[in-house]
Parts: structure tokens; sequence; C-alpha cells
């Protein structure tokens, strides 16, 4: 009994080592290469390309399967020489026992370090073969909607993948239509897929790896259903990005085209859908030193949370609200030099395209804590507004800076380059000294409570763009105020020729005026700054680039005329017996140059005739 035992079990154990050995050796004994002809025949004549393969084998353990080496689709005539797509390997395996039973069970699914190269020629044609000749060939689903219905005889019906994967895939888009050239490119793509059917939730994972960042995408996705409606999938994931380089990024992108963006991003965002809801996602954002257009610069965390609806027609919503305890907010301004550079040629009468009409419309809105512009601080910021086709709307801005309030609305054009904008604004109480240093690099020129409204306009949103596209209007009031760097009464007296003295700032209760912005000046018609006495009334042009071209006429007292009062100077004095000069204000803004009007001397000839005619009279 027992040497009969032994004896089954040594048959056994050599049916089973004869298995395993078989199934070792069988795929190096048994060929498939006698079918690669037919194979790359069948290829070319659905792609239309040139196709070729390499070593075909087949695998017994762990699973049934086969695996294709080397297979290369070539790009058609008049694109470059790089294949459309390259393959290092091509494995599949099937699981044996339930194919026996006609159930469709693919263990697994593997593309090795493929290489998909997309072109588009200077005439616009893609490299991308057509799948199907006109009139041959019926759709077997149909797209409406959103929708892909199904019938028995497709083969998703029944077909269940267990894995797929893409291991060190590469992606490369070059258009050549563009001027230049733009060449985008993805240095590694891995994707994890598994439980892919119509019945069960599809898991996945990509991965898409730049030398200057990577993005992870991971969740679940499904059941698809008989009828697969894409807007309808529930879904579940993860985003996380980080870029530590953005502009290194977008050079990579762009072929070493315009840094738009720079500095540093990282995201971690999660969405859910459920079956028929809309798609919701919240996460944050951080940015550090984030360079958006080459216009705004940004540093904090963002925290999100957003809601997108897709409607049967029409454009998907997109709802937003962004909240946010500290965020840093400046202009960044041209490096020097760079006004050198040649400007980018463009069509006469026509804007460059950069959005699109369709795709998102988006609503939201930002709220801040504190935070800094132009290394000033703010609270409460509070931005809602919407977005449609590129163009945004700035339906309310309220936030307390520069020592005051600021509130206001505006709207920009994000479907043209530059982006027209334009804002109506309304500041209560601000401190002027904080304002003008915010825009500029001087600091404790003026002083003052400023009060008052402007409706501005431009294009772009860089700080040297908007010196020369600015235009708008206001009017503006500071109240109990001082110029702090001139000590402009004194300066007019002494160009009269007196000693000057009094006060060694110019001091005054009010200064109002009214401005237009046009042309890179700001035209002032009617300033009037006036302390007690004393008034001082100026027009003229001051430049954005801190230039002054300003005529003036002050009535001054005699306790500030000093000893000019003396000096026969009693015709330019006016009905309060005060001493009118006028002046000119010329040079730069931070050390003008204050000097004697031409109006002076038509003055002085018209009170020295009417002196001597009243002489003359009395005689």
């Amino acid at each position: 009994m027992k040497k009969g035992m032994k004896i089954t079990g040594i048959i056994l154990l050599s049916f089973v080592l004869l298995v395993i050995a078989t199934a070792f050796i069988l795929p190096y004994l048994v060929s498939l290469d006698t079918y690669k002809g037919m194979i790359e025949e069948k290829l070319e004549q659905a792609l239309h390309r040139d196709c070729s393969i390499g070593k075909l084998r087949i695998t017994i353990l762990p699973t049934l399967g086969a695996k294709i080496e080397n297979v290369v689709i070539s790009n058609p005539p008049a694109f470059s020489q790089t294949p459309l797509l390259s393959l290092q390997a091509l494995k599949v395996r099937v699981r044996i026992i339930p194919l026996l039973f006609g159930r469709k069970e693919i263990a697994g699914l593997t593309l090795n370090r493929p290489v998909v190269f997309i072109e588009k020629n200077p005439q616009g044609r893609l490299n991308i073969p057509y799948m199907e000749e006109t009139g041959t060939t019926k759709r077997k689903g149909r797209l409406q909607s959103g929708k892909i219905k199904t019938d028995e005889s497709k083969a998703l019906q029944g077909l269940y993948l267990s894995k797929a994967s893409i291991k060190e895939g590469k992606f490369i888009y070059l258009d050549r239509s563009a001027t230049p050239v733009s060449r985008t490119e993805i240095e590694r793509i891995d994707l994890d897929l598994r439980d892919l059917s119509l019945d069960k939730k599809i898991q996945y994972k990509l991965s898409l790896r730049w030398s200057p960042g990577e993005i992870v995408l991971a969740g679940w996705a499904g059941p698809l259903g008989r009828t697969i409606d894409l807007k309808n999938i529930p879904l579940k994931g993860r985003l996380q990005a980080d870029f530590p380089e953005l502009a290194s990024l977008m050079k990579k992108l762009s072929e070493g085209g315009e840094d738009t963006m720079g500095g540093a991003l990282k995201a971690d965002l999660s969405f859910e859908r459920d079956k028929g809801s809309s798609l919701k996602a919240k996460g944050e954002i951080t940015m550090n030193d984030l360079i958006v257009s080459q216009a705004i610069r940004l540093k904090g965390l963002v925290a999100l949370a957003g809601d997108l609806i897709v409607p049967a027609q029409g454009n998907p919503l997109l709802s937003l609200e962004a909240d946010s305890s500290h965020l840093d907010i400046a202009l960044v301004e041209k490096k020097k030099g760079a006004e050198k550079e040649t400007p980018p040629k463009k069509t006469p009468g026509k804007e460059k395209q950069t959005a699109h009409k369709g795709g998102f419309d988006v609503r939201g809105r930002l709220r801040v804590k504190e935070g800094t512009f132009q290394k000033t601080d703010f609270r409460n910021l509070l931005v809602a507004g919407e977005m449609k086709s590129g163009q945004v709307k700035i339906t309310q801005f309220t936030c307390a800076a520069f020592k005051g309030t600021v509130e206001g609305d505006g709207s920009f054009d994000m479907a043209h380059d530059p982006s027209p904008f334009r804002m109506k604004a309304k500041v209560t109480e601000v401190d002027v000294d904080t304002l003008v240093y915010a825009f500029t690099s001087s600091k404790e020129m003026v002083k003052g409570k400023l009060n008052g409204e402007v409706a501005l306009g431009g294009a772009g949103l860089s700080f040297d763009t908007l010196k020369k596209s600015l235009t708008g209007n206001g009017n503006v009031q500071v109240k109990e105020g001082e110029l702090t760097s001139l000590n402009l009464i004194n300066r007019i007296v002494q160009a009269l020729g007196g000693k000057g003295g009094g006060k060694e700032k110019t001091t005054f209760d009010d200064l109002s005026t009214a401005f237009t912005v046009q042309n890179g000046m700001v035209t002032v018609p009617n300033l009037l700054l006036s302390e007690k006495d004393t008034a001082i009334k100026l027009s003229g042009d001051i430049g954005l680039d801190s230039t002054l071209k300003m005529e003036g006429e002050a009535h001054l007292p005699s306790s500030v005329t000093g000893d000019l009062t003396g000096k026969g100077w009693s015709f330019f004095m006016d009905d309060k017996g005060r001493l009118t000069i006028p002046f000119s204000l010329t040079g730069d803004i931070n050390k003008p140059k204050v000097g004697i009007s031409t109006k002076l001397i038509e003055q002085g000839v018209k009170g020295v005739l009417e002196e001597f005619m009243k002489k003359k009279q009395n005689k």
C-alpha cells in the first residue's frame, strides 16, 4: 500500500515538474514569428501607416499570454521621421479557466515604455491616422450628449480586465503650424488601472513627471453601466501636483518660449461625484512667489471648495469658494534692459487670441483675512466675480487697505493679449503716502487722508505695460496733508528773488482736483491747494514715468512772502492783499524744478501800465 502511494506520488511530482519545465521551455520552442507579416499587414491596413513588430512569444506561467516586442508605427509622408508610436513591449495575460466557460477575463495588459508622438504640420493637419474609411465601417456605439450606448455584440459586454498598466511612457506634441514652433513633452507617464469592466468600480492611478515637477491622480470611477453616461459616472479621487520650478516647466512646455508663469506651486485637491450629481472638489493650493502672466506675484496658501455642474446644453459651470488666512500680492516690474527687447510682431488690426469661446464658465469668491499688496498691509479682502468665454467680471471688490478702505468693481478680458480691463473704485480715508509708495519708489512725498472715485481702463497687467495703456478719470480730495519732500511756498518766493521763510514743509487743509489719464500722462486741469489765507492753483501733466510739466499760481500772504513785501510788488497783489506769483513745476516729481512763469512778466507789464495810467489820470 505504502509502496503504491509512493509510486503514485513520484508519478504526480514528475508530471508537475514536466508541466513546469514545459511552461518554461515551450515559449522558446514555439515561435509566433511566422505570424509577424500577417499582423503587420493588418495593422497597416487599419492605420494606413507603415508598421513593424519585433519578436512574438507565448507565455504559460503564471498565466497564459503573449508578448510582442518593439512595435513601431511610422509617421506619414510630409511629417517628421519620428514614429507616431514606438513600444518596447506589449504583454497580455489571459485567465484560462474563465475562458473555458466563455468569460472574457484578462489578467493583465502591460505597455512597456510607449512613446506617442503627435505632430501638426505647417498646414494644420495632424499625423493621427484615420481609424475608419468613409462608407465602409459602421459605428457600433452611439455618442450623443455625453452618452455611449452599447449592444450585446460589443466587445465591452462581459469583458473583465483585472489590471492594465503603462510603464515609463512618454508623450510629445509638436506644433509646426505655430510661430515659433511649439513643443510639449511629458517625460514619464505611469498608469495603473484595475477592475476594468462595465459592472465594477475602476481603480486608477496616473503619474505624470517632468524634470520641473510631477502630477499624481488617483481614485476610482464607475460602475460605467450598460449605457455609459460620461457626465454622470460616479467617481472619487485625489489630485496632487508639485512644481518647484514653474518657469522651467513653462519653458519646457513651450520649447523655450515666454515665461508666462514662474515660482513654485503645490496643490492637493480631492474630488467626488455621485451618480446624477455635480462634481465637488476641495483642497489647498500653496504658492511661493508664483508669477501669473508676467504681471502678478503671489505667495501664500489658499483653501478651495468647488462645485462643477455639467448641463445638457451650454458650458459647464464651475462654482469656487477660496479662502486664505494670509496672502502676499505684488505687481511684477520689468527687469532692467527688458525695454530694449524687440516686441513680437502682431497682425495689424487684430488681437492674438489666447482663450476661446466655450470651455468652462466660472463664478466664485475669494476671501483673504490679511496680507500685503506691494508690501503694504491689507485686511478683509473680498473679491466676487464670474467668467464667461474668457470675459472676467468682478462684481464686488472690498478691502481695508492703505489705512483706509477701497471698494469697487471691474472687468477683465482674457480672450485677448494684452488683456483689456476696466475698473471703478472708491477710496475712503486712505493714507496718501502709503498708496503712492505702493505703486512707486517715492516715500513720504505727500501726506494726508485721501477720498475720491476713479474709473480706469487699459490693457495688460504688468506695471510697465500700465504706464503706456492706462486711461481714465477721477476726482480726489486730500485733507489735512503736506507736501513733505517739497517746500513749495519757499521755493516760489526764492525763485522771485526773496529769501523765503516760514514753514519747512508745505502743509494744507485741503487739496482737491479732477484728473484724466491718457498716453502715460495724468492731466490735472484744476488742482487747488488751500490753507487759511494761502491758496495754490496748478494745472498740467504728471507723467506715469514721474515727470512733471505744470503751470501754477500762488496767492501768498505777507506772513510767508518775507522781504518781497516791501520791494514794489504792489501791482502783483490780489483783492485780498496776497502776493500773486505765477510759477512752473518741471523735471522729476521727486526733485522738481520751481521757476517763475512768463505770466509773471506779462502781469508785471500790465501792472506797470495800469499804475502809469492811474497817475496820468490823476494829473
